[in-house]
């Protein structure tokens, strides 16, 4: 009998560990994300955007994550810049490479 409890509390702290705690964080990151970058959507998309996380949390968080990802200027301007510099990998990752 006491097994049986010891094991419902396992369960229980991996469950909130490993799934439900990632899947909040998650979900908190997409809302401040959201915001954070609401100069590149109209106001619009972001009440869309923010309906569909709080209302379908865990498929609206990944959804605009991914969305924001493929969106985001981080990589195209290290492109940009790469291209303008003639600037080349570092030593560190060109020894990798071989």
């Amino acid at each position: 009998m006491h097994t049986v409890v010891a094991l419902s509390a396992f369960w229980q702290t991996f469950l909130m560990l490993l799934i439900w705690i990632p899947l909040i964080l998650m979900w908190v990151f997409a809302l401040v994300e959201l915001f954070k970058n609401r100069d590149q959507h109209a106001g619009w998309q972001i009440a869309l955007w923010l309906l569909f996380i709080v209302f379908i949390p865990i498929i609206g968080a990944a959804s605009y994550l991914v969305y924001a990802g493929m969106h985001s200027e981080t990589m195209s301007d290290a492109v940009d810049y790469a291209e303008r510099t003639g600037a080349s990998p570092g030593p560190e990752i060109t020894t990798f490479n071989k």
